[in-house]
């Protein structure tokens, strides 16, 4: 036994699923913790996608690098803490690929000239009804009148689940994407009850009460440029 013991105090690291490892003046044994992949199939996507953009970032030739950090220089941001920021040249590169890829096209190499102009776009909010004797009853919409051409650009729109109706804000993180119009023209109404039951399902008791948040923005499909969020708080009422 004392063999053993003396054994025991010299292993550490992982044997068939058991970790060895000292605590104080004492050897232990514990069984190895297998870490729970949290990832959702989108997540996975997205860091596929990622992983797929930043190779290509290494095939780019020193000039085009150069290119995309002149470019970067003049395209500022809003940072986590409210300052104004840039972003570095692989930061863009990587910003405006991950867009295009979300939008269906091709990824990019060569900088663009610069950022588009985007046609005004004047947003109606998101609006939810449901017969509350009839869950399955349910449509959802909002609408955009478009001034000017939106030849080149999709709206891309994205939509979160039914949370709480006394919820003024929801997480990035929760917006799911659920349709996009290419190319952009006035609908109003847009009707967009069955993309967002694709995406969550269709309902199966009341929501009467609810919360709905849709958000929609522009992209250019030449560049992955795209326009802010314009958000909106759609409470379900009975229809």
């Amino acid at each position: 036994m004392a063999r053993f013991k003396s054994i025991l105090g010299e292993i550490r690291g992982s044997i068939a699923g058991t970790t060895f490892s000292r605590n104080g003046n004492s050897a232990y044994a514990r069984n190895k913790a297998i870490p729970v992949n949290p990832r959702s199939p989108g997540q996975t996507l997205s860091r596929a996608n990622l992983a797929f953009v930043s190779a290509l970032w290494r095939t780019l030739t020193q000039a085009q690098q150069d290119a995309w950090k002149s470019l970067s220089l003049t395209v500022p941001y809003t940072n986590s803490v409210g300052d104004s920021s840039f972003y570095s040249g692989f930061q863009l590169f990587m910003k405006l690929n991950q867009t295009l890829k979300q939008a269906g096209q091709a990824p990019i190499l060569n900088a663009p000239g610069g950022a588009p102009t985007f046609p005004a776009l004047a947003y109606q909010p998101a609006y939810a009804e449901q017969d509350g004797a009839t869950p399955a009853d349910f449509s959802l919409g909002h609408g955009y009148t478009l001034t000017g051409s939106g030849t080149g650009f999709t709206l891309q729109t994205q939509a979160t689940t039914a949370v709480s109706g006394g919820r003024n804000f929801v997480n990035p993180a929760e917006y799911r994407a659920v349709t996009s119009q290419t190319p952009i023209v006035t609908t109003n109404p847009a009707i967009i009850t069955t993309n967002w039951e694709a995406v969550f399902g269709v309902p199966t008791a009341s929501l009467i009460g609810s919360a709905i948040f849709v958000r929609v923005r522009m992209v250019d499909l030449a560049s992955g440029f795209a326009s802010p969020w314009v958000e909106s708080k759609a409470i379900v009422t009975e229809a």
